[in-house]
């Protein structure tokens, strides 16, 4: 008897790769989508519980919101043990009380590599910081946020271009005011500097004209803090981006929905008429 063996020809054999090359293809994209989806799902619930932390915090401090920083830096915080070396009274570090969780104050895709300034002393600025607040200037109509930054002086009186938060009978419409957005920035830690912008127009509009900034995952290179090489980014997925609104709820949504153009063309104008503005602290800003 003579056995005959069946086996795969060449042809077969490269119909079977294409075919799996082409499931792939078509399942990977698939697989990505949904990665971004849970990360941007949990990107949101961070946003949640910080804005309970801060309402919280309201509550005990004569409805004011928290701020942005409250303090100049102290490098290497002379005096202080080094596992209690906080930089400066940041948001998050104000926060810690309610919050109790540090880690949610670390978006889940945010891997800007982080640098502190070592060469300026012993710095253990913490883990990464990838959330902001609105900026508040009294008088100055591109900072039109809720949030202060504070740098006081022994006489109780503050340094040009900063100065104390609003309080939320200040804020009108809550729930069309963002009070919180994401900021990717190589300086920004826990324990550190929190980024923020004076001109609430750069993290929406990225314009050169403005100094705008990038959505993640491009970035702007450039020497922000520390030095040259550094990278900011407003956080993003799928090119959306998460906001924290001082209501408390959150939502993801185009960057170009949160203001009118005008503000970027002509912001005294945009000022004048009362243009479309989400991050604005007044309520008659609300209305298209």
């Amino acid at each position: 008897m003579v056995r005959s063996h069946r086996a795969f020809t060449l042809i077969e054999l490269l119909v079977v790769i294409a075919i799996i090359a082409i499931l792939a293809a078509i399942l990977f994209p698939v697989f990505a989508r949904a990665k971004e989806s849970a990360q941007k799902t949990s990107d949101l619930s961070n946003f949640k519980q910080i804005m309970l932390a801060v309402l919280m915090y309201n509550t005990d401090y004569d409805d004011t919101f928290v701020m942005l920083r409250n303090g100049t830096p102290r490098w290497g915080c002379p005096g202080d043990p080094i596992v209690n070396c906080f930089q400066v009274n940041n948001g998050a570090v104000a926060t810690l009380p309610y919050v109790k969780n540090r880690a949610i104050w670390k978006s889940p895709n945010d891997n800007i590599p982080r640098d502190d300034c070592p060469d300026r002393g012993p710095n253990t600025p913490g883990g990464e910081l990838s959330y902001s607040f609105t900026y508040y200037r009294s008088g100055n109509i591109v900072s039109f946020g809720v949030s202060g930054w504070s740098n006081m002086r022994a006489d109780g009186t503050f340094s040009a271009g900063s100065g104390p938060s609003l309080s939320a009978t200040a804020v009108g419409a809550p729930a069309q005011t963002i009070f919180m957005y994401p900021y990717y920035a190589s300086f920004s830690y826990f324990n550190g500097l929190q980024a923020y912008s004076i001109d609430g127009r750069r993290p929406v509009f990225n314009d050169p004209a403005i100094y705008g900034i990038e959505l993640w995952p491009n970035y702007n290179p450039g020497y922000y803090w520390c030095g040259p090489g550094e990278k900011i980014a407003i956080g993003g997925y799928g090119g959306q981006t998460n906001y924290a609104f001082v209501d408390g709820h959150a939502k993801s949504m185009k960057r170009e929905q949160v203001m009118d153009r005008l503000w970027l063309t002509d912001p005294t104008t945009a000022h004048n008429n009362r243009a479309y503005n989400l991050m604005h602290y007044d309520e008659s800003f609300k209305n298209r």
